[in-house]
């Protein structure tokens, strides 16, 4: 045993089984820190560890079989012990040992500095670290492409998971997911999101198996600080998630929120899993289409798995959105409320649920209970800032401002690249906080951010329009919304009202006729048509639309498209002097008009424009009452509306008005007969809201008593004079443009 040992010893196998050994674990370290940096495959390391240990035996086989000689590699037996220099390959390999473990000695101490240093216990009570991480989409390793929405998915729902770690603050999915195959590097993308810790990975799909590769990645250097991979069956996912997130909280040393968990861990159904996937990927596009797409996948969801309580919330949210898109009417707001209350059967602590009744009751002019269940949703601690945006909505809305902006501040820091936070600050900002100027910033951002998204460019054109009198700088942006979502009548609709405002009767009839195309059983539509009409000088063709589609059943009215229809019809008949019949429209459209809420609100100003009910159109039949020597019934009605004043307005859910308030407050005075003070709001609403200035200025019947009034005359004929110049250089601007183009091309 003796000369055994002796002959391994002289022939150098122990020194190259130690060399091999040392070299390998230095190639392994090099390995593992280099695979994420070259973005090789997550099997790379382990392909080089098995390689590794197959190499060793050839290696002590190679050293024992052959020697190297002076005159190249012979097999041993055909060395002559005193030609052997077998004592001088000795030397050589000592020299690479020791080199190779002062080199993985200086790797060692070097990794050491690397690591965070661990602060001594914090005493205090109450204090906390805050760590900020970010979850980057993973990477879909499947072999079909299509399921790229799969992987998008899981990333969310680890996200989901880790917003329950006490003591980590988790960046939106918006901002996160915005890096998405853009190749940046990890420290960039640290920087961007202020983050110290970046977790990143791949999915692989295969049958009902699922691969999940995750790792937690120091931001400023790129070290690995944890990484695993999941190899189990789909029924698991869940317990992936969590397991993910556990792991990443002990990695952290960071505590898991106890009674946080809205997870399930039990078996999943594979199926309805991913129609929920593919329904939280429709929710990302703001479209008509998409929307509707996401909720039957959310509805197939809950449909296949009864208890997956997290689809009916979505699918309640969906539905919700396809209401504050026009899609659906404001009855499918009782559908919202039904859908996540089913949630809530079966999950009583699901913020989103809680999220979707806040803003069905919103809807519904119910602050009170928005204000209840925004409150619940937020206690529950879901760190989504689209919830968040859009509780702050709820929250301004029952005029608690200033809770309003600290939350609508939060969400922006929690997922400062997410453009849906930020068109909802500016819808907020613009409407009813008054500060067009910051909303004007924040719908700019939201191009920046998602200059795909048609809702941000036809928002800030209706700013423009509405509350800064610009329609020749809001018509290009309306015209770039329409190119992104060619299916929505409501573009088409300010594209027409837009060319009327401007004057060009060409072009007003062409998108009128395209809001007619596209939605034809829209009152928005019939309306736009309606307004081109007068506009062209064909009453009788706007009467005879206008009735047959008050005599429809089925149509879906918004944004006040009834009553402006019902106001036009009636100030055809009444320049004709046929108050009867305009009195008879009124009371086709609205049966019940005269009839008032106990103690209104400017709340009620606000949103009671349905169906059954319009309060302009009360001032519309008063006026009716009082041009046609129903002095005592023209009272009544206009008596109805002494609440809604500035001061009222204000104590609702304004800050400070904005000038188409301006307008409905000349309306109102002008019904009480205080012409100079309607006067004064009038002059005030017309240097910002023009769009379908005809229509509210000229042609509404709330403003016919200010007719024979000077100041009334001088203020038409400076919108037609302004609207001329702004046709002027509206069309120079297109001219110039195209000419640009050509000389271009």
């Amino acid at each position: 045993m003796g000369n055994l040992f002796a002959e391994l010893k002289r022939r150098n196998v122990v020194r190259v089984a130690i060399a091999y050994v040392v070299v390998g674990w230095f190639a392994m370290q090099i390995a593992d820190t280099m695979t994420p940096v070259l973005k090789l495959p997550d099997w790379t390391t382990t392909l080089i560890a098995i390689l590794l240990v197959l190499g060793l035996p050839l290696a002590l086989f190679f050293s024992w079989a052959f020697e190297i000689t002076p005159r190249g590699l012979k097999k041993t037996a055909e060395v002559y012990a005193d030609a052997s220099i077998t004592h001088s390959t000795g030397r050589k390999l000592d020299f690479i040992i020791i080199g190779a473990l002062v080199l993985g000695l200086g790797y060692f101490i070097w990794e050491r500095q690397q690591l965070p240093i661990a602060p001594p216990p914090d005493t205090t009570e109450g204090t906390q670290t805050i760590t900020a991480v970010a979850v980057l989409p993973f990477v879909n390793m499947s072999p079909d492409p299509d399921q790229e929405y799969f992987s998008d998915g899981i990333s969310e729902e680890i996200l989901n998971s880790l917003v329950k770690l006490k003591g980590l603050e988790v960046v939106g999915r918006t901002s996160s997911f915005a890096f998405k195959g853009k190749g940046q590097d990890l420290r960039t993308i640290g920087e961007a999101l202020g983050v110290s810790h970046i977790i990143e990975g791949s999915v692989r799909k295969a049958g009902v198996r699922i691969r999940i590769t995750a790792q937690l990645v120091r931001a400023d250097n790129g070290f690995h600080l944890w990484s695993e991979t999941y190899d189990r069956e789909l029924t698991d996912i869940f317990a992936i998630q969590d397991e993910i997130a556990a792991s990443i909280a002990k990695a952290l040393k960071v505590e898991l929120l106890g009674g946080a968990e809205t997870t399930p861990t039990e078996a999943v159904n594979i199926e309805a899993y991913d129609h929920y996937l593919k329904g939280l990927q429709g929710m990302r596009v703001n479209s008509f289409e998409v929307l509707q797409e996401a909720e039957k996948n959310f509805a197939a969801a809950r449909r296949i798995d009864p208890t997956f309580a997290a689809a009916y919330a979505r699918q309640a949210l969906a539905i919700w959105d396809q209401v504050n898109t026009g899609a659906l009417h404001l009855s499918a707001l009782d559908q919202v409320e039904e859908v996540a209350l089913e949630a809530l059967a079966i999950e009583p602590d699901l913020s989103a649920a809680h999220v979707a009744l806040a803003l069905a009751a919103n809807n519904k002019n119910d602050k009170e209970k928005a204000v209840r269940h925004a409150v619940r949703a937020l206690a529950l601690g879901e760190a989504n800032a689209e919830y968040m945006a859009n509780l702050a909505s709820v929250l301004s809305g029952a005029g608690d401002f200033e809770r309003a902006n600290h939350l609508f501040q939060q969400a922006l820091r929690l997922d400062p690249l997410n453009s849906l936070v930020h068109m909802r600050y500016a819808i907020v900002s613009n409407r009813k906080w008054g500060l067009v100027d910051q909303g004007q910033r924040a719908f700019e951002r939201t191009i920046e951010l998602q200059p795909d998204n048609p809702n941000g460019w036809s928002l800030l054109g209706g700013l423009l329009a509405y509350n800064k009198g610009d329609v020749a700088a809001a018509l290009p942006l309306l015209l770039k919304a329409e190119t992104l979502d060619r299916r929505d009548p409501d573009l088409a609709n300010e594209l027409a009202y837009a060319y009327l405002a401007l004057g060009d009767g060409e072009e007003a009839e062409r998108w009128a006729d395209r809001t007619m195309e596209i939605g034809p059983d829209t009152g928005i539509a019939a309306v736009t048509k309606i307004r081109q009409l007068i506009f062209a000088g064909r009453e009788d063709e706007a009467l005879d639309l206008g009735r047959s589609t008050l005599a429809r059943d089925g149509i879906l009215h918004r944004q006040f498209s009834k009553s402006i229809l019902v106001s036009s019809l009636a100030g055809i008949y009444m320049r004709r002097g046929d108050w009867s019949t305009a009195e008879e429209i009124v009371l086709l459209a609205y049966p019940r008009v005269t009839e008032f809420p106990n103690n209104p609100t400017a709340s009620d100003f606000e949103v009671r424009d349905g169906p059954e009910f319009s309060i302009m159109t009360n001032r519309v039949l008063a006026e009716i009452y009082a041009q046609s020597g129903q002095v005592e019934k023209a009272a009544i009605l206009n008596a109805h509306l002494d609440f809604i004043t500035a001061e009222k307005m204000l104590e609702g859910e304004r800050q400070a008005l904005v000038p188409r308030d301006y307008w409905f407050l000349a309306a109102i005075k002008a019904g009480r007969g205080q012409l100079e003070g309607a006067l004064d709001d009038l002059e005030t609403a017309a240097a910002g809201f023009r769009l379908n200035w005809q229509y509210y200025y000229r042609d509404h019947p709330a403003v016919w008593p200010l007719h024979d009034q000077p100041r009334y005359k001088a203020l038409l004929a400076s919108l037609e004079a302004e609207m001329a110049r702004q046709r002027a250089v509206f069309e120079a601007n297109e001219a110039a443009q195209a000419a640009a183009a050509e000389s271009g091309s």
